[in-house]
């Protein structure tokens, strides 16, 4: 079975096409596939609807991808490397039509080392608008961490504020999984779940770091939870199993 990503006649709008070796499973997945083929010239005229449809073809294709794949824990690497192949600026468009809407947006990052999970929470929460709060996970006691040999993270974040922590805050902690990338849950406020993932590290420009800035989402007040503490909900190493967001 061979997954690539093609893209709309006329636009540049992801869509996931799986190339079968049976004629009658070909046609399905095809005719199962074409619903969600979206074409859109620019994010101006991309709809909520639309945007979506972008995001839940390139969700099916990234499991597919996984489940197909024989690279890393749960097919992660191939599936890693099936995402770096989808059209980037179409995702991040799609990503921002369905995140503005949204009553509240929760992100989980599954990254190689905690400077490029800092780095890609950073670039996505200031592509989307979202809120700046405390990031725990990277101090002791108040006192920062080094991090530079701490490995694989995933860091948690969500836009509401919670009894202990304000609106934007997130935790880091240690990771044991091959994917690479960024779980995006938005909430629309209409009873449903929704889920897309696993989206690229890199979909938003890098924004740089400010003086002092140490917990990096924004607040520069010292986090209180130890560097090695897990994040609850963070998903485990051997497949995409469960999602963020599910119960386990």
């Amino acid at each position: 079975v061979s997954i690539t990503m093609a893209a709309c006649p006329g636009s540049q709008c992801p869509a996931t096409r799986a190339e079968v070796g049976s004629p009658s499973s070909r046609t399905s997945r095809l005719l199962g596939l074409a619903a969600l083929l979206v074409c859109v010239q620019d994010a101006s005229c991309l709809t909520l609807a639309s945007a979506r449809s972008c995001l839940s073809a390139f969700d099916a294709g990234h499991r597919r991808a996984a489940s197909e794949g024989h690279k890393g824990l749960g097919g992660a690497i191939s599936a890693n490397e099936w995402a770096d192949t989808t059209d980037h600026d179409e995702l991040a468009a799609a990503v921002r039509v369905v995140a503005s809407p949204s009553e509240k947006v929760m992100l989980g990052f599954c990254a190689g080392d905690a400077d490029a999970g800092v780095g890609a929470l950073k670039a996505w929460v200031t592509a989307l608008g979202l809120p700046r709060g405390k990031l725990h996970g990277m101090d002791r006691n108040g006192v920062p961490v080094d991090m530079s040999a701490f490995g694989a993270c995933y860091i948690k974040y969500m836009s509401a504020g919670t009894a202990n922590d304000p609106p934007g805050s997130a935790l880091l902690s240690g990771y044991d999984g091959d994917f690479r990338g960024v779980y995006f849950s938005p909430d629309l406020g209409d009873g449903s779940f929704n889920q897309y993932g696993v989206l690229p590290l890199g979909l938003f420009p890098p924004v740089e770091r400010e003086s002092g800035d140490a917990a990096a989402v924004g607040s520069t007040q010292p986090a209180s939870a130890p560097a090695a503490e897990p994040a609850a909900g963070a998903p485990g190493g051997g497949g995409r199993g469960a999602r963020e967001g599910e119960s386990r």
